[in-house]
């Protein structure tokens, strides 16, 4: 949106601040709801530092999404990781 500026706050809310101050859109609220309709699935993250994680979503806990993940090594030979994230530090889910 243009003339807006888009800052985190200290609860872990993304606020989009107008010209005047006013908060234009809060958006990290649903997050939890979201992510236990994406249980089990294929899934997609963005996280606040830029980095994307795709992978199966496990279970969610007290915050922290589970996720186990697939990737080649040098020698054809396929690793399995589990990756634990933060939910406040989570900026997008989706399912791919």
């Amino acid at each position: 949106m243009q003339g807006t500026d888009t800052k985190r706050h200290p609860l872990g809310i993304w606020l989009d601040i107008g010209r005047n101050g006013e908060v234009i859109m809060m958006m990290g609220f649903g997050f939890d709801q979201k992510a236990m309709k994406l249980l089990g699935k294929n899934v997609q993250v963005k996280m606040i530092n830029g980095v994307v994680i795709k992978g199966t979503m496990t279970h969610f806990n007290n915050g922290y999404l589970c996720f186990i993940t697939t990737y080649k090594q040098p020698n054809d030979a396929e690793k399995t990781k589990i990756r634990r994230l933060a939910l406040k530090d989570v900026t997008s889910m989706q399912e791919v």
